[in-house]
């Protein structure tokens, strides 16, 4: 099921928040985790400044989660991560159509967002 985020999300999308960065690093050749606190902070900043979060959820398990972006009518993908052992399964493909649905929403056509040049799974995707 892909759902809104809501306030209570908060901590179990942290840890996949976590998971996220610490991958990016990777990209970028660092090999640093990231804290729960730091991931926290962002991920209150997104509810908290109404970003469009969407969560893929199975028996209130997360599997994944999307953060848009919306400028001037335009809705970028700030951030999509799905867990690792639930990879492959739809959960990315499901959480990408919510902001084509957002787009739409909004009367655009596209949703836009950038891949670090060496993540090839995104690429692909």
């Amino acid at each position: 099921m892909i759902r809104e985020a809501i306030k209570q999300d908060g901590q179990a999308l942290a840890v996949c928040l976590a998971e996220f960065r610490t991958a990016l690093r990777r990209l970028k050749g660092i090999e640093r985790p990231t804290s729960l606190e730091d991931a926290q902070e962002e991920v209150d900043y997104f509810l908290e400044n109404d970003f469009p979060v969407y969560i893929a959820e199975v028996a209130g398990e997360i599997m994944g989660y999307l953060v848009c972006k919306v400028s001037d009518g335009t809705v970028w993908v700030e951030q999509i991560f799905v867990v690792a052992d639930h990879r492959r399964k739809g959960f990315a493909q499901s959480l990408f159509e919510k902001a084509e649905l957002l787009a739409q929403k909004l009367g655009g056509e596209t949703v836009f967002n950038n891949v670090h040049p060496n993540n090839d799974k995104m690429i692909s995707f």
